[in-house]
């Protein structure tokens, strides 16, 4: 996870420009902050439990 953490703040800062039109550094920062606490935690949670976390994304359309 963390070695794609680089990549996926990228995405998320872009989705809150292009996509919500959030123009605020303070918002988007807030934002940026959230994925990189919870890539800290998941790590923190593989050391402590000797478990890889993964993640699987699944998309419902009704």
């Amino acid at each position: 996870m963390l070695g794609r953490l680089p990549d996926a703040l990228d995405a998320a800062e872009k989705r809150e420009r292009n996509v919500y039109g959030e123009t605020d550094a303070a918002e988007i920062e807030r934002v940026l902050k959230s994925y990189r606490d919870f890539v800290e935690l998941c790590a923190r949670k593989e050391q402590e439990t000797v478990t890889k976390i993964t993640f699987k994304n699944v998309f419902e359309l009704a």
